[in-house]
């Protein structure tokens, strides 16, 4: 499940089957049936009502691929993996991804396509909840700042493997000590010196340390000065993604063929090259090797529904290879076995450093769209090329924290309590004003408008009870039983946290004054405040098809079913009259239409 999953409400996608879709979703907005198109909601609105649609289904798939498939998958999953039980790990990861994952990619694409919203305007479908909308942006906008920054490392790494000699494959006027190249056998060098493995250091790892980040290794109590080399790398990100999303699924589309399949390339070259190394055996199984008592522990099940797979191996201990983090992994032990490979190493680190930086586009976009999306949704007549220079120049102003030789700390800190820990929160909340307030009998009867089939129960059993309790049961066991957020060897000081839990607590709050807005807003044209928050939680006249010949298909289609109560949970919504729906509408634009929404 990729964080934050709200991201997958920006596309939506078309396919053909017969007579299965109502052929007006596969049109340009005049009800004829047409040839299959894909559309992506994060468009600006045209001059004929509708949004910016894919040239052909392929790009829209491709997108949503190098969109799931990112930087992260390689940065973060094999630690998160084995640091959970190995192997065992994969146990509740796949049942996450059944029961938690899939449900909510399949429900937010419905959204996406049945509203032709964004994440902010889709909640029409239930105003008062419209916060949830503006709080995933908070925590995709805290994802996306340091995503790009991990994207600028991979940039630096890249043009560094043009060095006739790997800078990381030997130690440097940069190294310590303690550092060991890939020249010394470091179990050898241990033993004659009388010290523990664990305390010798490869050139990789003071590279990407001492060289790279600059680390001080004093914790973050101080911020320092963003280094000039790095600050250059971020910048050339964000100029990447301001090319590719200036002009919306126009460049985006053309884009997604190569950050889509170039990194499977590289994958399955750097795949059979890493089965022939030495050791690879070893580290395969050290992988898949579970620990099943690491299922019991809350943890795993909370860092299973946070984070995908990868591995590879060097001549030491796995345990070894490994330790520091997600970004060690990425940054230190692949690259320390690139430096050991015995012929054109410098080859396959370009590809390597390459293919990460192609994955971090293909999701940074997305991310990055989704913000877009929203300004524009609230703000039609910006220009969509200026807002997404305002968009990447922000972000690369943020950026720059990250590039400080404080940066790590700065970035666990946000990844944990800007990324994962509001999803939780958010995602619970969504669930309930979708399926339990909107209703889950006529959010199913919207994807029968639209598809032309019923919702099984699975998905049902999936959104309504499932998900909602496994979510709110992992999160508060896994927070009594938290410790202390650690980077490396540092514990990050009880007010570094206390920043980070106040950035959670910002993004939550924006649920109740949302709330409390519309809920000013339903006064004005309600009998009594109690009746304003009632309306403040039913759906507008906005949450329908935005073609007009869809719009009165849609109507009909729901006057034929609305012989009784609608959904489990909101009857009223389901039964009455349009008049009584809330909307910021003048009633001259709804006078069309009779029935209830």
């Amino acid at each position: 499940m990729k964080s934050p999953i709200q991201s997958v409400a920006d596309k939506v996608v078309f396919w053909r089957g017969g007579s299965n879709i109502n052929p007006g979703f596969e049109g340009e907005g005049d009800g004829k049936e047409k040839e299959a198109r894909v559309e992506m909601t994060v468009e600006e609105t045209t001059d004929n009502g509708g949004r910016q649609q894919w040239s052909n289904p392929v790009e829209f798939l491709l997108s949503c691929i190098a969109m799931s498939v990112g930087l992260g998958n390689v940065w973060r999953f094999p630690f998160v993996a084995l640091e959970n039980g190995g192997g065992a790990f994969l146990i509740p990861y796949i049942l996450v991804l059944m029961f938690i994952g899939k449900p909510l990619y399949y429900m937010e694409l419905c959204l996406g396509q049945f509203s032709s919203s964004g994440s902010v305007k889709v909640w029409d479908i239930s105003p008062a909840f419209r916060g949830v909308g503006y709080g995933q942006a908070f925590a995709t906008w805290a994802v996306v700042t340091y995503y790009v920054s991990l994207m600028g490392l991979t940039v630096f790494y890249f043009f560094a493997s043009f060095s006739s000699v790997l800078p990381w494959s030997q130690c440097g006027d940069w190294a310590s000590e303690v550092c060991i190249d890939r020249t010394k056998n470091v179990t050898e060098l241990a033993e004659a010196m009388g010290k523990n493995v664990s305390e010798f250091t490869s050139a990789a790892e003071d590279y990407f340390s001492r060289e790279v980040l600059q680390i001080d290794n004093t914790g973050l109590h101080s911020l320092e000065a963003p280094e000039w080399r790095l600050t250059l790398c971020l910048l050339f990100s964000w100029i990447i993604l301001f090319v590719v999303l200036a002009k919306g699924v126009q460049s985006a589309g053309k884009a997604a063929y190569f950050t889509a399949l170039f990194p499977y390339v590289v994958l399955f070259i750097m795949l059979i090259r890493g089965c022939t190394l030495s050791g690879a055996d070893k580290g395969v199984l050290y992988f898949i090797k579970p620990r099943w008592g690491e299922l019991l522990k809350p943890k795993v099940w909370y860092a299973a529904v946070d984070q995908s797979f990868f591995s590879l191996s060097l001549d030491v201990d796995v345990s070894e290879v490994v330790k520091g983090g997600g970004t060690s992994l990425a940054f230190v032990s692949y690259p320390d076995v690139l430096a050991r490979f015995d012929w054109v190493p410098q080859l396959f680190s370009v590809l390597f450093f390459l293919m990460l930086f192609t994955l971090g586009v293909g999701s940074a976009s997305a991310l990055t769209g989704c913000i877009i999306t929203i300004i524009c949704d609230a703000f039609p007549h910006f220009k969509r090329w200026i807002v997404t220079l305002v968009v990447c120049a922000s972000g690369f102003l943020l950026g720059l924290f990250y590039v400080t030789p404080q940066g790590q700390y700065i970035l666990e800190l946000i990844n944990y309590y800007g990324g994962g820990f509001i999803i939780f929160i958010l995602v619970v909340f969504e669930i309930a004003a979708v399926h339990w307030v909107y209703g889950i009998n006529n959010f199913c009867r919207d994807v029968e408008f639209m598809l032309g089939r019923k919702t099984g129960y699975y998905w049902k059993f999936c959104w309504t009870l499932l998900i909602p309790i496994l979510l709110s049961v992992i999160f508060i066991y896994s927070q009594i039983l938290a410790e202390p957020l650690k980077v490396g060897k540092h514990t990050l000081s009880p007010g570094i946290i206390g920043f980070g839990i106040f950035l959670a607590v910002i993004a939550c709050m924006l649920l109740p004054v949302f709330f409390v807005i519309e809920v000013v807003k339903q006064r004005s044209t309600s009998d009594s405040f109690l009746d304003a928050i009632k309306n403040s939680f039913k759906p507008t006249s906005e949450w329908c098809p935005k073609d007009a010949t869809l719009r009165k298909e849609y109507h009909q289609f729901i006057q034929k079913q609305n012989e009784g109560p609608q959904g489990i949970d909101n009857p009223a919504a389901s039964t009455a009259d349009l008049s009584s729906l809330s909307t910021s509408a003048s009633k001259a634009n709804i006078t069309d239409y009779n029935t209830s929404v």
